[in-house]
């Protein structure tokens, strides 16, 4: 995101600080689709609202497009 703080952990891990300064785990665009079809598949299949709720730990560009 435009303007917000971002940090390299020890394992090469990029992390966007928010401004509550939490960290959420930056996911490269190669691996979106992997990342999103295994939180799909892992839950369930459960809808768009709790696979959102259940990512929002992760900072994947377009993240609301991509799901839906």
């Amino acid at each position: 995101r435009p303007g917000y703080p971002f940090v390299l952990d020890d394992l090469g891990l990029l992390f966007n600080i928010r401004p509550d300064g939490t960290r959420s785990l930056c996911v490269p665009k190669a691996m979106v689709q992997t990342v999103l079809g295994e939180a799909h598949d892992s839950k369930h299949h459960f809808g768009r609202n709790r696979m959102l709720y259940d990512l929002k730990g992760l900072s994947i560009h377009r993240k609301t497009k991509a799901v839906k």
